[in-house]
């Protein structure tokens, strides 16, 4: 989940309880429905007392300035049920981006 300017979970003593991924997108919340279930299903098995999802760090300037930033959880899977407006910006993001590892 986002986190929105100041309310940062550490200083709220939360962050053991947030867990954020970053996705190659143009727009917000832009996600193939092949990523929202994939995040949705590990939420849920951590809430049913799995172990802590991975996530991606969204603060450090160096990682999220690379090149590979978003690349871990980027899933370019297209289904039937992803709308026009996103394939159409992921093939943009395709086109313009480096590719991922």
């Amino acid at each position: 989940m986002p986190t929105p300017t100041g309310c940062a979970p550490t200083a709220k003593g939360n962050s053991a309880w947030l867990v954020q991924r970053a996705i190659r997108g143009i727009s917000h919340c832009d996600f193939t429905v092949a990523e929202q279930v994939t995040a949705f299903d590990d939420m849920v098995k951590w809430e049913a007392g799995g172990a802590k999802p991975a996530g991606d760090d969204v603060v450090t300037p160096a990682t999220v300035a690379a090149t590979t930033y978003g690349c871990t959880f980027t899933k370019n899977t297209s289904g039937p049920d992803d709308s026009a407006s996103t394939l159409g910006l992921r093939q943009i993001i395709a086109a313009t981006t480096p590719a991922c590892p």
